[in-house]
Parts: structure tokens; sequence; C-alpha cells
């Protein structure tokens, strides 16, 4: 059952990304000081907002493709009528 286990490790991937983006956001607006790397702050937070979006939407698309089989031949049946 390798597609589920793809498929959690994907899930889990892109929380963390999301998670990651979103401290880093909430740091640059609790703390904006500037820094060499950072010297604009606001495009700075306008970017980990981005790659927020970019990660939630990602996670939704994952999960509205439908790999929640416990059944792997009624994932191959749906695959093969490329029902989705």
């Amino acid at each position: 059952m390798a597609y589920n286990v793809i498929k959690e490790h994907m899930e889990k991937y892109l929380e963390g990304q999301i998670a990651k983006h979103t401290i880093n956001a909430q740091v640059f607006i609790k703390n904006p000081v500037g820094v060499a790397e950072h010297p604009d702050t606001i495009a700075t937070i306008e970017e980990e907002l981005g790659k927020i979006s970019e990660y939630k939407d990602k996670l939704a698309a994952l999960n509205a493709i439908g790999y929640d089989y416990h059944e792997e031949e009624l994932y191959k049946d749906r695959w093969q009528k490329s029902e989705w």
C-alpha cells in the first residue's frame, strides 16, 4: 500500500512547508528589524505569504485527486477508469 504512504508523507511535507513559512511571516511581522538579506520587510512578508498560499493550494490539490483508498483494487479501478 505504498500509495497511502506516499500521500501521507507528501501531506506531512506540505504541512511542514506551510508551518515554516507561517513562522517566517510571523517573525518578520513581529520583529521588522532590517536584515542584510531582507532589506524590504513588506516584500519579504509578501513572499512568505505567497509561499503559504502555494503550499496550501498544493495540499488541497493532493487531497482532491482521491488517493485515500484503503483497498488497492479500488484505487486501481478508479485510476483505470480515469474518474478524477
